[in-house]
Parts: structure tokens; C-alpha cells; sequence
């Protein structure tokens, strides 16, 4: 081949991936691929976002789930008898200085029970 058809040939074989490439990029799925592989990349954050709050939802539904006797224990002794003994003793300085008195605190536990019966309903709202 002589130097002169060999430059032909590479100018030739230049020029056809260049419109290889073009055909590639605007028509044959060059930039629908670049757009498909965002797409992807996109999808793929938001699964691992998406399984992330499912997974800390389902662990925290498990412990609300686990805490419920103790909601149960909270409401029955709120308004008690015994509960009113024990505000009452407080009141009269025969309790520890240190002891965490939070459950004589009517609006504490209230709040707890409160909070409590409003994830009940979106709970049940949200199996229906």
C-alpha cells in the first residue's frame, strides 16, 4: 500500500468512527444509555436510603412492640392509688434526693401515654 492510499485509508476509517460515535451518542442509545446509567445510579440511592429506613422502622416497631407491657404498667399507675402515695411521699421529702422521679410527674407519663396512642392509630391506619 502506498503512503498516499494508507493516509486515505486512516482519514476514511477516522471519519467512520467519528460518525460511528455520532450514530452511537444521538441515535443509536449513546446519550440514552448515559441518561439510563443516572437513572440507575439514582434508583440505586434511593434502594439503599429506602432499606435503610426500613430496617431502623422495622428494629424500632420491634422495640415499641417489646415496650408495650411497660406503656400498659405506666397507664395503670398513673392516677393510682399507689401513684398518688408516692407523689404524696415525695411531697413530704421521705423519698432519696437522687432518685429519678419522673413517673410522679402526671404530665411525663401522660405525654408517654398520649404519643403512645397516636402511633397506635397510624399503626392501624397504616395495616388497613
Amino acid at each position: 500500500m502506498a503512503e498516499r492510499d494508507i493516509i486515505i485509508h486512516v482519514k476514511a476509517e477516522n471519519s467512520f468512527r467519528k460518525k460511528a460515535s455520532w450514530y452511537y451518542m444521538n441515535r443509536g442509545g449513546g446519550r440514552n444509555i448515559m441518561e439510563r446509567i443516572e437513572r440507575i445510579k439514582q434508583m440505586e440511592a434511593c434502594l439503599e436510603r429506602a432499606s435503610a429506613a426500613v430496617k431502623e422502622l422495622s428494629a424500632a416497631l420491634e422495640q415499641y412492640d417489646e415496650a408495650r407491657e411497660a406503656i400498659e404498667k405506666l397507664d395503670k399507675y398513673l392516677g393510682s392509688k399507689q401513684w398518688k402515695q408516692d407523689c404524696k411521699a415525695d411531697e413530704e421529702g421521705k423519698l432519696p434526693k437522687d432518685l429519678k422521679r419522673g413517673v410522679l410527674s402526671e404530665d411525663g407519663i401522660w405525654n408517654v401515654l398520649e404519643e403512645s396512642r397516636r402511633l397506635d392509630e397510624i399503626i392501624k391506619g397504616n395495616a388497613q
